[in-house]
């Protein structure tokens, strides 16, 4: 009978301590649910130090506070005009009190950027007074990686395929099962193949030749 007692004693406790672990580890749980959301809603990361910038749709006070740590002189708008949306006429009103080069420039949300959009693009880079530059889309991920791939390789002698692959980590909303995150991929390893079958390492102007004139989905 005593054993029993005891036993009935400590059930209230157990059952106590079970219900404050399931409610703690909801609470981690939503706490990095909300973390996750906050993060991807600016989804703004670093593409080449100093140079170029990657983000989803800012919102005025959050462009405005990265327009003074980053003091960009360019935005590439890759979602393209929206000349009736708040958000556009927010994020112009933040370029023009800041005297920002602002430039829509919309691409395909899955697809790598083709030749004539990487041509444009790289006019766009290598004019000088026009960094540091911030990309964006919507998201963040699928249009804003595909730029960023293409500026890691376009900027990036030395590190531009190890930088290139990394602008397509889950951190940046890149991930794996994404159309656009596979499409990118396929991208870089077709580009990778053509330098290990010529003998060749990256370079700008590697790239340049092969994605312009070599890749079969260059036009």
């Amino acid at each position: 009978m005593t054993t029993l007692s005891r036993a009935s004693d400590n059930f209230p406790h157990s059952r106590r301590k079970r219900s404050w672990i399931w409610f703690a580890t909801l609470g981690v749980v939503l706490g990095l649910v909300v973390a996750v959301l906050v993060h991807f809603r600016a989804n703004f990361h670093e593409v080449i130090l100093g140079r170029i910038y990657r983000s989803g749709q800012l919102d005025p006070v959050t462009l405005e506070d990265y327009v003074q740590r980053f003091h960009f002189e360019t935005i590439i708008n890759l979602r393209g005009a929206g000349p009736e949306a708040d958000w556009y006429l927010e994020e112009r009103a933040v370029a023009r009190r800041h005297h920002i080069l602002y430039l829509d420039y919309p691409v395909n949300s899955t697809a790598p950027l083709r030749a004539l959009e990487l041509r444009g693009l790289l006019a766009i880079l290598i004019a000088k007074g026009h960094a540091p530059v911030l990309i964006h889309c919507q998201s963040g991920v699928d249009r804003s990686g595909s730029v960023a791939v293409v500026c890691a390789l376009l900027l990036d002698d030395g590190h531009g395929l190890e930088l290139a692959y990394d602008q397509l980590q889950w951190r940046n909303g890149n991930l794996p099962w994404l159309q656009s995150t596979k499409n990118n991929r396929a991208y870089l390893l077709r580009y990778e193949q053509w330098l290990n079958q010529n003998g060749l390492t990256h370079s700008p102007e590697h790239f340049c030749r092969w994605a312009l004139t070599i890749d079969p989905s260059h036009s």
